[in-house]
């Protein structure tokens, strides 16, 4: 079913009643269905067509409508369902149909679970969530459906309905005796991104995809396993990073502001370089114009965190992955991973207060100077130090303070590693040549326009 259904509509003006200036974001490839819907909704309001989005059409583009003054917002398409930042006004996901044989799908899911003891978690894509009720009534005579947790996808903001699991903007609650440890889990929908954050979120649960498009049982676990092992690497390569740069990936996810900050406060801790990068949807051609930076750390949506870096000269991670890779007593684990910014936020402050401690206790000790072995070139690497910590702040004008957790100021004096970068490049661009370029006095230039100057003769 289109977005431009009839009912989708209907759904669209129940939401639209109390507001006044509604906004209707569409992704590229479904533009041309926007007046149609813009002129069904302008009896009810006055309505602004989003489109070219800043960064992922999955993210609610709130700072788009916020510009026209948007007391709501109607989300057409894939969406990651993230949690938007604040104040952000009331938002409808209006998602497509995609056609899945319920029948199929019934005898998929006997074929697979009718022995099973377990309790199976539901889980849905965005397109195929419209055949939950269906589905759910066909398995009603079945003795399995007593072990069936369903999950509901959230298709509004502020959510109609509260929950105590929630994963990938699905809301689910588990009975009393029973952990996530213990269930399965059962997907409707491609594999795509959403599935693998899900069994990388979901790293002990055993995960069954079903493909409504060629109507096929999938265990996807093989391949997410496969990711997991490239990003050790990504993360094995950040340890030996000393200039990092924060790539903003979204301007519309929850904490997205307060990550950055604790990102760099982190990054400053452990003696590395920061770079705040704000260049619209990352590229290879865009973040291949800083070259003195060693790794980028992505600070985006969970549907667009897991880059693939393959086209990029250096590695991209997620902030979690760069969490792991500062905090040297910790070990690498796939159980906790975590694509929440909410939910990190918590974790980076206290590996913040953590690295603030460790820098004063060892300020004089040389250990850290010493070169430590990197699992990535086989060998031993020297760390360099662009930000020494400080008990008492410094005049030095380029300092960075930062409050500790116990109410005391610690004093980061940072060196510049572009500066320090451009000094080691054999081309540091034009040559000045102050006072050796002979003085010529001012001549008459170019008279005209270039197809024929006044000096030129006609053809």
């Amino acid at each position: 079913m289109a977005i431009d259904n009839q009912s989708k509509i209907d759904s669209c003006m129940d939401f639209v009643q109390d507001h006044r200036n509604v906004a209707l974001q569409f992704a590229d490839a479904q533009l041309h269905v926007a007046p149609k819907v813009a002129k069904a909704l302008d009896s009810k309001c006055q309505t602004h067509i989003l489109a070219d989005t800043t960064f992922g059409p999955c993210c609610v583009d709130s700072v788009a409508a916020e510009h026209c003054l948007a007391d709501a917002i109607i989300h057409f398409g894939d969406a990651c369902l993230s949690t938007p930042a604040i104040n952000c006004p009331p938002i409808l996901y209006v998602f497509d149909d995609d056609v899945v044989d319920v029948d199929d799908l019934v005898a998929k899911f006997m074929e697979v679970y009718g022995d099973c003891n377990s309790h199976v978690l539901m889980l849905f894509d965005v397109n195929t969530c419209h055949v939950l009720d269906d589905f759910k009534a066909r398995l009603v005579d079945h003795s399995l459906s007593k072990l069936c947790i369903w999950s509901k996808v959230l298709d509004t903001y502020p959510a109609t309905e509260t929950f105590t699991h929630l994963i990938q903007g699905r809301g689910f609650d588990l009975p009393s005796n029973v952990s996530l440890d213990t269930i399965e889990a059962f997907y409707v929908g491609k594999d795509s991104l959403c599935v693998s954050n899900m069994m990388m979120t979901l790293s002990t649960v055993p995960f069954i995809l079903y493909d409504p498009k060629v109507q096929t049982i999938v265990n996807p676990r093989t391949l997410v396993n496969s990711l997991l092992n490239k990003r050790y690497v990504q993360v094995q390569r950040a340890k030996d990073a000393n200039v990092i740069g924060i790539v903003v990936g979204t301007l519309a996810v929850a904490s997205f502001l307060e990550i950055i900050e604790s990102l760099k406060a982190l990054i400053l801790a452990n003696g590395k370089k920061p770079y705040l990068l704000a260049v619209g949807k990352p590229s290879p051609a865009k973040l291949a114009n800083f070259p003195e930076i060693e790794l980028f750390v992505l600070v985006s949506c969970s549907q667009n965190a897991l880059l693939d870096s393959r086209e990029y000269m250096v590695p991209i991670v997620t902030p979690y992955e760069l969490s792991l890779a500062l905090d040297h007593s910790q070990e690498w684990s796939t159980v906790n991973y975590n694509f929440n910014l909410q939910e990190l936020l918590p974790v980076l402050t206290k590996q913040i207060q953590k690295a603030h401690q460790h820098a004063l206790d060892h300020a004089d000790d040389e250990s850290d100077e010493e070169p430590h072995f990197s699992l990535i070139t086989g060998g031993y690497a020297v760390k360099k130090t662009y930000a020494t910590v400080t008990a008492q702040p410094t005049e030095d004008s380029n300092t960075a303070l930062t409050k500790r957790f116990e109410g005391q100021v610690s004093t980061f004096t940072t060196t510049s590693a572009g500066a320090e970068y451009l000094q080691n490049r054999l081309f540091q661009g034009l040559e000045v040549q102050m006072g050796q370029t002979a003085i010529s006095e001012v001549e008459e230039g170019r008279t005209g326009i270039a197809r024929g100057y006044t000096h030129e003769h006609p053809l």
